[in-house]
């Protein structure tokens, strides 16, 4: 019986050999960095500082420089290894400004950005972000909807996301430029369009937007068949 167990024993040593030999093998490919950036380090850490208006969680989401996962690269399928690609990074900085002018702060700047090494292929990579003040909409005009019946005006201009005083974001200009579309389509303008412009004064900061509408005849049903 002794003989059996040192047999078992010799057996099982051979297998778990084999299987972190494999777990090392695997590691070593899914540590290198790509092909294209044969020399890139890791991406330890992304830090954005001075985010207030905006989330630092919004702002990561939107550039392409990421952090690597928590867990060990060679972590087959779970580690998460990212690489620090520069001129990606130069991207990011102007990424980051374009955030922020969509939500109304185009005084926003990227005032400082760092790109630090914390061990030999690893780096830590920082921006420092200076909002600014928003601009909010000092005037607001339609135009194009005088020859519509009053009651069609109304139902037309009806709580638009676009009210004087508020922050200018340009999701809420384009929802009201497809609002307009949409109601007049609806009342039977099928051939409608809405175009505008938005006049932004970096230095208040305040923003002017006008809107045109094109409603073209009114269709009515015809014959049916």
């Amino acid at each position: 019986s002794g003989c059996g167990e040192r047999r078992r024993r010799c057996i099982g040593r051979p297998h778990r050999l084999g299987r972190s030999l494999l777990l090392l093998t695997l590691g070593g490919c899914l540590a290198k960095p790509p092909s294209h950036l044969p020399d890139a380090p890791m991406v330890d850490r992304v830090s954005i500082d001075g985010t207030d208006a905006v989330h630092e969680r919004e702002v990561k989401k939107r550039i392409v420089t990421t952090q690597s996962s928590w867990l060990p690269a060679w972590v087959p399928f779970l580690g998460d290894a990212q690489w620090f690609d520069e001129n990606a990074w130069q991207a990011d900085l102007r990424r980051v400004e374009r955030l922020y002018q969509t939500r109304g702060y185009y005084q926003a700047r990227v005032v400082e950005d760092e790109v630090k090494t914390t061990r030999p292929g690893h780096v830590e990579v920082r921006i420092k972000v200076l909002e600014g003040k928003p601009a909010h909409l000092t005037h607001v005009e339609v135009v194009g909807l005088t020859a519509l019946p009053p009651e069609h005006q109304k139902a037309v201009l009806d709580r638009l996301p676009l009210r004087v005083g508020d922050v200018f974001v340009e999701d809420n200009w384009e929802t009201a430029k497809k609002s307009i579309a949409d109601r007049l389509r609806q009342l039977g303008y099928a051939e409608a369009m809405v175009k505008g412009e938005v006049i932004v004064d970096t230095g208040v900061p305040s923003a002017d937007a006008l809107l045109e509408a094109t409603t073209g005849p009114r269709y009515r049903f015809g014959r049916v068949f």
